[in-house]
């Protein structure tokens, strides 16, 4: 088990800087009321799974932070709920 998630690590660790570059776009984009991560999975077209990590590290590096606000949305896919908190981009 602990080989395939470092496998899936490795294979994904690549991709973490391009999808930086689109989920800050996209922040961007969206202005001062900035997106939930599901909307920003969406926008991108990152699967929300992916997205959480690239979202993170965005807020680690300063680059965006969370406005307080909490969305609830429903996933169309898998029919859960999904909480998410609006992350804006911060001025650069």
């Amino acid at each position: 088990m602990q080989k395939n998630r470092q496998a899936a690590y490795d294979s994904a660790k690549p991709l973490q800087a391009q999808r930086q570059f689109e989920a800050l776009d996209s922040l961007l984009c969206a202005g001062k009321n900035g997106r939930t991560r599901y909307e920003l999975a969406v926008d991108t077209g990152i699967l929300y799974q992916s997205i959480k990590s690239v979202a993170l590290a965005l807020l680690r590096d300063g680059l965006v932070e969370e406005n307080g606000e909490v969305w609830v949305a429903y996933s169309h896919e898998n029919l859960h709920r999904v909480v998410s908190r609006v992350c804006v981009a911060t001025e650069i």
